[in-house]
């Protein structure tokens, strides 16, 4: 395991490096909400429209996009996704048929018996199932873009009884 050391901020100030979120770019945003947000069960944190020099920055031709983040409200500095849909939509990309040099997997912990059935019904595709050696459950699929999510079971949900 890496382990990441303390980053000066300013004189006196340090903290751990650490990934702020993971940039999705989406044709449809609508529906990669309803994946993420109703399939998965992450929570909207911010949807928003900015003007900028996107053009300079990521190379397209708009200078507007919308901005989605979801993730865990109670937690927003961890783990959260950003959906990201240009004015002037991007290219479709190319997707290779399974991992690739440079490939995205997003992987969470869920409940797998009650997430997979939701991702189904929200344009998940080529779902897959395992055990790891140790007894955990893993399921791949692919979002409506074709981004890999890997889903690591939790273990069946606790009674509320």
């Amino acid at each position: 395991m890496v382990r990441c050391r303390p980053v000066t901020l300013a004189p006196g100030r340090t903290r751990s490096l650490h990934l702020n979120h993971a940039t999705v770019l989406v044709r449809d945003a609508d529906r990669s909400l309803r994946f993420y947000l109703d399939g998965l069960g992450l929570k909207l944190i911010v949807d928003r429209e900015y003007d900028g020099p996107y053009d300079e920055i990521f190379g397209v031709e708009a200078t507007r996009l919308r901005a989605m983040i979801c993730g865990d409200p109670d937690r927003p500095e961890v783990g959260r996704i950003e959906l990201l849909t240009f004015a002037v939509p991007v290219p479709q990309g190319e997707l290779p048929e399974g991992l690739a040099t440079g490939s995205i997997v997003l992987a969470f912990r869920v409940h797998l018996d009650a997430v997979v059935p939701r991702l189904l019904e929200h344009g998940a595709t080529g779902l897959r199932r395992a055990t790891l050696r140790r007894g955990t459950d893993v399921a791949t699929v692919r979002d409506p873009d074709g981004i890999f999510v890997e889903l690591i079971d939790l273990g069946p949900p606790r009674s509320s009884e």
